[in-house]
């Protein structure tokens, strides 16, 4: 073959018009090239056919696909995805700067698409596209790049998966896991508070009584027995109570009598340890809520399971004082109270008195506490009442209806 062969036989000139044949001696010559000239134009043609042959085929592909030259320029976007976003295959040149990948994500999908573009590599994205209807969904694209016999990068093929439900699917599985998790968080939480508030202090003051009866066995043996039916019973009410914190049976309900939960609570403690108990109410007594009633219960005998293990008292009075939307408890005792060195150490080492900040807080209460070496120790209960009636209002709506 020559470009530029006249009068030679079999002769032809490719240029920028084609594949043409050349003038030759004789008939037989001009048959032989037109054969020449039909074969290299179909070997001309055949790649530029073979090419768009394939864009017709990725066109009719109900899936987003496009193809990027090995600079990292897009070559080709088919229909599907075009009209999924709105744009003309001439604005999608310049993907990166019309809006079509959400703001927060364009950042993070450029520096992924850059390095592929430097290393050649493979690479897998997620992220959100600007539908023609300005709403955003996440996809996930899977780029593969094309290399020739010598291993250099001919172009890279890019698909995108709608994966928006999945993304949400997956949002609900964290925030269940999560809820789960903080569930279970909870629950080990008020079981601990259950066994300590409860249960422990439960067993120290059967300590205490059986500590108390002890000495009299052999010197007062009919008194020492009235105070082990005494312990028989009270152990006997320790086992429901342990079951009913177990199996998280708690009571039910409205409002509650706050006064009579916590005088009978704090009767029932300050007689396992020999106190001299005082119970001072003032204001028009309120209904209060059930959390509300519980965690008072529950701080008050905490302060006064404290006092018997470690204040070395004879005597503790408990004040609950109705101030308009302001509930007041306090729990004063008459011991060796705590130095101020000393009390943040006792604060930070004792489940106690975490379990009294968390009953606080579980209720929007504020709780302090301050001791004075020699003159006790002062627990204060402060407590928002919101919407609780008073008593006398409740018995009289009770007998209206």
């Amino acid at each position: 073959m020559s470009t530029d062969g006249a009068g030679l036989p079999g002769a032809v000139r490719v240029d920028d018009r084609g594949v043409r044949a050349l003038a030759g001696p004789d008939e037989h010559a001009r048959d032989g090239n037109s054969r020449h000239v039909e074969e290299v134009q179909r070997v001309t043609d055949a790649p530029q056919e073979s090419e768009q042959r394939l864009r017709e085929t990725i066109d009719g592909i109900p899936a987003f696909i496009y193809t990027m030259a090995p600079t990292g320029e897009p070559e080709f976007f088919n229909g599907p995805f075009l009209q999924y976003l709105g744009r003309t295959a001439e604005a999608m040149m310049r993907w990166a700067e019309i809006g079509v990948i959400h703001p927060d994500d364009l950042a993070r999908s450029m520096a992924v698409w850059q390095r592929a573009v430097e290393t050649g590599r493979d690479y897998r994205l997620e992220f959100r596209l600007r539908r023609a209807d300005g709403v955003f969904r996440w996809f996930e694209l899977r780029s593969r790049t094309v290399r020739d016999t010598r291993g250099r990068t001919v172009r890279s093929y890019g698909a995108l998966t709608d994966i928006h439900d999945r993304k949400r699917a997956e949002r609900r599985l964290r925030r269940a896991l999560r809820a789960r998790y903080e569930a279970v968080l909870a629950e080990r939480m008020r079981i601990a508070r259950d066994m300590h508030d409860g249960l422990l202090q439960d067993i120290s003051g059967l300590a205490l009584q059986l500590g108390a009866a002890l000495p009299h066995v052999r010197t007062a043996p009919d008194a020492a027995a009235d105070r082990l039916g005494r312990v028989l019973d009270e152990a006997q009410r320790v086992n429901r109570a342990a079951r009913d914190a177990v199996l998280g049976m708690r009571p039910q309900g409205g409002a509650g009598e706050l006064v009579s939960a916590v005088h009978a609570e704090a009767q029932r403690v300050a007689t396992l340890g020999g106190l001299a108990l005082s119970v001072r109410v003032s204001g028009p007594a309120r209904l209060v809520s059930t959390p509300v009633r519980d965690a008072v219960v529950a701080i008050v005998q905490e302060a006064l399971t404290n006092v018997l293990k470690h204040a070395h008292a004879a005597g503790v009075r408990v004040s609950i004082a109705f101030r308009g939307t302001r509930l007041r408890v306090s729990v004063r005792d008459d011991g060796g109270g705590m130095s101020p060195a000393t009390a943040p150490e006792y604060a930070a080492a004792h489940l106690g008195l975490v379990g009294m900040r968390e009953h606080a807080s579980s209720v929007g209460a504020e709780l302090r506490i301050s001791s004075v070496p020699g003159r006790g120790t002062n627990v204060r209960l402060q407590v928002p009442l919101l919407g609780e009636r008073p008593i006398r209002d409740a018995l009289r709506q009770d007998r209206s209806g």
